[in-house]
């Protein structure tokens, strides 16, 4: 049996948490940017993040899920221990790849479809109102829920301002981009 397709999760993950699929791309989309690029411009899955001196810091990958050998908080690890329980809850086998991951891995190393799908684990299973807290009545957005799930600390207002403007931005010329085909409308004359 071939292991889970990142797809697949993200189609199982939005049915389970009754999120729209193309809203977590979109979330993930800018998440990867805002986290990997010091120009928020970009994906790069095999970003290390930079410390202030220049050393290597503990964020790894195009979330930037932290190694706690290297002082970080060891979300990359919460993230394995996650995706492999939310697996099990589904009872989905763990890929290989999954399997065999060891404590201190480094997540960009890994392919952006396992960073997705290590990203989509965690989310999933942090808690029954994380990737539900995208929709309803009072929705967060994108920048609030990166700054209370992702970020967790020392995001600013400033921050989560910044990081919707850009989500909005992105959103606006996604949809400028897109092509109406007008050829079978028929217009009403008033």
């Amino acid at each position: 049996m071939a292991d889970i397709s990142q797809e697949k999760l993200l189609d199982i993950v939005a049915k389970d948490k009754s999120v729209p699929n193309n809203l977590i791309e979109e979330l993930m989309d800018n998440i990867m940017r805002w986290e990997s690029d010091m120009n928020k411009s970009q994906i790069i899955p095999n970003a290390i993040q930079q410390t202030n001196s220049g050393n290597p810091g503990p964020g790894r990958g195009a979330f930037q899920f932290e190694l706690s050998t290297l002082g970080g908080s060891g979300a990359a690890k919460t993230a394995r221990n996650r995706l492999k329980a939310y697996l099990t809850k589904q009872n989905i086998a763990h890929p290989s790849w999954l399997a065999n991951l060891a404590d201190n891995y480094d997540p960009s190393t890994l392919s952006l479809d396992k960073q997705k799908m290590l990203f989509l684990g965690d989310a999933a299973e942090a808690g029954n109102k994380r990737l539900g807290d995208l929709v309803g009545d009072n929705p967060k957005s994108f920048g609030q829920w990166w700054a209370d799930n992702h970020k967790v600390v020392g995001a600013s207002q400033q921050d989560i301002n910044d990081f919707d403007n850009l989500a909005n931005t992105r959103r606006q010329q996604r949809l400028q981009s897109i092509p109406i085909d007008i050829s079978t409308s028929r217009w009403v004359a008033g």
